[in-house]
């Protein structure tokens, strides 16, 4: 079947709106050449494929937008003042009239996944002098169609805080086991050094084979999550730890950043809602089984602490005037330990 021209209206209502369009609307139009209409008020999450054609139609020119004002201009006899300030009254809530009147992007509330995510926990990390001692985590989703995530994090003692370093994103044929332990030991290596050992490795528990093969190559040792009867429950712990500003988020994770900001819940609240970028915010769900694993309360800092060769016992920090001293001369023996690390 051919057409010339084809419409779909109300596409925030469509749920496989891509797929419809590239499967069935314009295999149809190919031959004529023809024209295709979406037309739709915004929908309630940048998840919706929606979202993304509507980016599209911005970048290359082909968007016509028209908000409560805008109709207002063009037709002043069916959108008077009075009625758009009844209409305004009677809706109750500021997102929707955003979303409904004014033709504006904007996600409903209740459908944040991590609602206690702020953009100040993004953070470049600084490391004090016992960074050496503290533990060090690796999270894992798995994925084939959606991506397989790897984070990398610290829990940082002193301030208890659990610090993400780094992520590895895997998809389709990149989901090897060989090419996944590598690239962690890799990585490892670079964020940690090579005397650095991963104090627990957590994965989701849906791969078992996958596991297996991947703790078959050196420095490997990946133990299945243990997870809550449902997805809300597991989620609800891993944002106590947000709400209680212990998770930091270095810039140089965007995909995981992305994804404290973006995850939304699909319309029955089971799972995650599908993104055109994040997919299924497996950067995030990633994070949670690794802060599953978490073991805050054991202090990694030896009784003796000391760094190349100069303990803290035998230090002077009386309060005489040595304080300064001895914080100086640890800051000292730091630097050269870490000079010599690198």
């Amino acid at each position: 079947m051919d057409l010339d021209g084809a419409g779909v209206d109300e596409g925030r209502d469509v749920d496989d709106l891509k797929d419809l369009i590239d499967s069935v609307i314009f295999p149809a139009l190919f031959s004529s050449n023809g024209y295709l209409i979406i037309s739709s008020t915004p929908a309630d999450t940048f998840s919706h494929d929606l979202y993304t054609y509507y980016q599209l139609a911005e970048i290359e020119g082909w968007l016509f937008e028209c908000d409560i004002e805008r109709a207002a201009e063009l037709d002043p006899d069916d959108f008077p003042a009075d009625r758009i300030a009844e209409w305004k009254r009677e809706t109750q809530r500021d997102d929707v009239w955003l979303r409904e009147y004014k033709c504006k992007w904007v996600i409903d509330s209740s459908r944040i996944a991590v609602q206690e995510w702020n953009a100040n926990y993004c953070k470049s990390y600084k490391k004090d002098i016992f960074y050496p001692y503290y533990h060090h985590y690796i999270g894992i989703d798995w994925g084939s169609k959606d991506f397989t995530a790897v984070i990398f994090a610290t829990w940082d003692f002193k301030r208890a805080k659990l610090v993400v370093e780094g992520e590895l994103t895997f998809s389709g044929t990149e989901v090897r086991s060989d090419k996944i332990a590598a690239a962690i030991t890799s990585t490892k290596l670079k964020l940690w050094g090579e005397d650095a050992s991963i104090y627990r490795m957590i994965s989701d528990s849906a791969d078992p084979i996958l596991i297996n093969e991947l703790n078959g190559h050196p420095g490997m040792n990946c133990t299945p999550v243990y997870k809550e009867k449902s997805l809300e429950a597991m989620l609800n712990q891993f944002r106590t730890l947000v709400g209680a500003e212990k998770i930091e988020v270095s810039p140089q994770c965007p995909m995981t950043l992305s994804n404290l900001k973006s995850a939304v819940w699909d319309k029955t609240r089971t799972a995650l809602d599908k993104d055109p970028y994040n997919h299924h915010f497996d950067h995030l769900m990633a994070l949670v089984y690794l802060t599953r694993g978490l073991v805050p309360s054991e202090n990694p800092i030896p009784r003796d602490f000391g760094v190349d060769g100069t303990r803290v016992i035998d230090l002077d920090f009386s309060k005489k005037g040595g304080l300064s001293l001895g914080a100086q001369a640890l800051q000292e023996a730091y630097e050269k330990g870490r000079r010599k690390r690198i």
